[in-house]
């Protein structure tokens, strides 16, 4: 049997009109309803309704709206398009995508690290700079001329050698890596008595037209005449003349660096060196250094007349520690502490020196590429420095202090690892905070217009 008061009833007699059919359809639905809300009325039904946070108004409740809810209204929609706009800059952006972490570092301190680095020095020619190393080890390196590159430097600043080193020994690549062991030519190397300089320069840009690189002529010289030697530019300059060719420009001809050093009185340094992970340091003085002494102690000799002359002003074009091909990043950016750095000297000798605090630092970007052995990778390692200078004046050199004019690079490493780490937040994290602000300026906005009414109902009198 069906319930009293179920809207379905028995089918309609033979003949029934429509209307009467659809009157007894409607009439059983109010029953079926008006039965549902006695049911709802029982007292267990009251006691759950206490729960519902969601109250009813009442139809009979009319619904007021005034100008001041409007002007709220549309308050709450600017505020609510300006949030989510800053939320979906900031989401797009990554702001909070960059994250710092430390740890301590375990590399070894046999393992060698590149600095790179583009020095003018206005003042000096490049014939009176020499370059020695030393470590906490006890490695030296004296006169260092590998992975280094001179070029004279005129009165106004402007590089007097543009063309391509080919005597120049590479120990280490553009990363700062070694490239393998290559065995000595003493016909490459202008400090051997062996010495065999290329007559022909290969065009980069004294060329006419005819005279380019992979050209007939290009072709001819360096396969005809590609075992005579000219180790001087004045050679290299009759070697074009005797074949009637025209002359190249000094700027390009690697034997002219020599005479162009002692005609112009700057030289720019550029290169890298290799050290290993302990305190050290690099400078440039004059005249050479050596061992000397029980202890094997470093020491310069030099002419007092050249190291008279010797003026340390300096511009420090570019330094930067650890290979240069890795992708760095942070949340403040990356920064090479002594780019552009310059010092002058305004009178007598200067001594400038750099300490260096070198950071071991690794990037990751939050996400882990596995090999073909399912083994992660290192994340990409590099180097972050910090760096104090000290700059000094001196009067002249005093033999018993043992200080001279120079540019000196003191480091040392820090034993603590930097981690900077990018890893963008998911989506759901941006709709999450949409949620929250559409949700927190319509209950915000929602109590002022409260409090304003009630302000407005007691100014008036009504309350």
């Amino acid at each position: 049997m069906l319930p009293t008061g179920s809207p379905v009833e028995a089918a309609p007699a033979a003949g029934e009109p429509a209307a009467q059919q659809q009157l007894r359809r409607r009439r059983g639905a109010r029953e079926f309803v008006e039965s549902a809300m006695e049911a709802v009325e029982a007292p267990a039904f009251r006691r759950l309704a206490r729960a519902d946070l969601f109250p009813k108004v009442k139809e009979e409740f009319s619904r007021q709206q005034s100008p001041v809810g409007a002007a709220l209204s549309a308050a709450a929609l600017g505020v609510i398009v300006l949030l989510l706009l800053y939320e979906l800059l900031h989401y797009t952006i990554a702001w909070d995508a960059y994250r710092t972490e430390l740890s301590v570092d375990s590399a070894s301190g046999s393992v060698r690290v590149p600095i790179h680095f583009d020095i003018t020095f206005p003042s000096i020619p490049c014939h009176a700079l020499t370059i020695d190393a030393i470590d906490a080890t006890g490695a030296e390196e004296n006169n260092v001329a590998h992975d280094l590159f001179k070029s004279p430097v005129n009165h106004r600043g402007q590089l007097m050698f543009v063309g391509k080193y080919n005597y120049v020994e590479r120990r280490l690549g553009p990363d700062g890596t070694p490239v393998g062991p290559r065995e000595y030519d003493p016909k490459k190397d202008p400090r051997s008595p062996h010495f065999c300089g290329n007559c022909y320069i290969e065009p980069t840009q004294h060329h006419h037209g005819w005279d380019r690189k992979g050209g007939p002529v290009d072709e001819h010289a360096r396969k005809v005449h590609g075992d005579m030697c000219c180790n001087t530019c004045e050679k290299v300059l009759q070697f074009y003349d005797m074949h009637r060719l025209p002359r190249p420009h000094p700027f390009e001809i690697e034997q002219c660096i020599e005479e162009m050093s002692h005609a112009n009185p700057g030289c720019n340094v550029r290169g890298t060196m290799e050290f290993k992970r302990v305190r050290g340091n690099f400078h440039f003085t004059p005249g050479s250094g050596t061992q000397m002494g029980p202890f094997g102690q470093h020491i310069h000799t030099f002419d007092m007349g050249e190291a008279l002359r010797f003026n340390v002003s300096h511009v420090i074009n570019h330094f930067e520690v650890g290979d240069p091909t890795v992708p760095r990043f942070s949340k403040r950016g990356v920064s090479f502490p002594l780019d552009g750095a310059r010092y002058t000297v305004h009178r007598g000798l200067g001594l400038a020196k750099y300490f260096l605090k070198i950071v071991p630092t690794a990037y990751e970007n939050g996400r882990t590429v596995f090999d073909a052995d399912g083994l992660a990778p290192a994340p990409p390692s590099a180097y972050e420095y910090s760096v104090q200078e000290h700059h000094h004046e001196m009067g002249g050199i005093d033999p018993f202090s043992g200080q001279s004019p120079g540019l000196f690079f003191i480091f040392d490493f820090h034993p603590m690892k930097v981690h900077h780490v990018f890893e963008r937040p998911p989506f759901t994290r941006f709709l999450v905070k949409a949620c929250s602000i559409i949700g927190g300026v319509f209950v915000v906005l929602g109590l002022i217009d409260r409090a304003v009414e009630v302000a407005m109902r007691r100014f008036n009198g009504l309350e």
